[in-house]
């Protein structure tokens, strides 16, 4: 019933990206990168009490709509030049499937960033304490990592890119 809206693979996708492509095994340091620094932005600015505002979630859930909106339009890039680039070496193929899979990550982190910016705007003067910082501590999460994938695919495009202007 929810094949349709399983992004379980996206997810899976994105976390094979962070094997070391030599070794093939996973590397510690960018776990700690893409999922504990998150973590610890989440949990120091609701500390301090530095919880969004509704200017600031405005502002913020107009950026993500338009970052995922030009992420979108990234992914059918990335396709075209996977369909051109079928006889080309491998390395290159498994490259851009991996970026393909950190945009796709990257639009989903930005979906879910915005859903729980609705929620603390909903829900400020209406829920408990706890459930208005829980929400600010999922949405500050959501967006460090969505600014952190962001940049592992501003690195790889530029690699990509880079790499076919020497040719």
């Amino acid at each position: 019933m929810f094949d349709k809206v399983n992004v379980s693979k996206i997810i899976r996708d994105h976390i094979s990206t962070l094997k070391d492509y030599r070794t093939n095994k996973y590397k510690i340091g960018d776990f700690i990168l893409f999922f504990v620094t998150p973590l610890f932005f989440a949990v120091i600015f609701p500390y301090f009490n530095i919880l969004l505002t509704h200017n600031l979630i405005s502002i913020l859930i107009t950026s993500l709509s338009i970052f995922a909106a030009l992420l979108f339009n990234l992914l059918l890039l990335i396709y075209d030049i996977v369909q051109k680039s079928k006889n080309e070496n491998r390395l290159k193929i498994k490259f851009l499937k991996e970026i393909y899979s950190n945009i796709s990550f990257c639009i989903l982190i930005a979906i879910w960033a915005v859903v729980f910016l609705i929620l603390i705007s909903i829900s400020d003067s209406r829920c408990s304490t706890l459930i208005f910082l829980t929400f600010n501590f999922i949405a500050y999460y959501l967006m460090v990592l969505f600014l952190l994938t962001l940049f592992m695919v501003l690195k790889r495009i530029h690699v990509l890119l880079y790499k076919e202007v020497e040719k």
